[in-house]
């Protein structure tokens, strides 16, 4: 979580579709100094439920078979 990975930009895709009637959930994997902002940022849109941080994840290519969209 740095200013090129955007993050924040995810979370901002996440708030508009939290009335989405699909109500997708969001996944992302990572670390970085902009990691507690992201959290944070999540809590005050009302997304903590829906999005879930899971730190650094070894092989997330095996994970990322389950999902219907992922962005790198």
């Amino acid at each position: 979580f740095d200013t090129n990975k955007r993050a924040d930009r995810m979370i901002e895709i996440a708030h508009a579709l939290k009335e989405h009637p699909l109500q997708p959930n969001f996944l992302l994997i990572g670390t970085g100094p902009l990691l507690p902002d992201a959290k944070k940022k999540a809590q005050e849109i009302g997304m903590e439920h829906r999005i879930v941080f899971a730190g650094l994840v070894e092989k997330a290519y095996m994970i990322a078979r389950s999902f219907d969209v992922a962005v790198l």
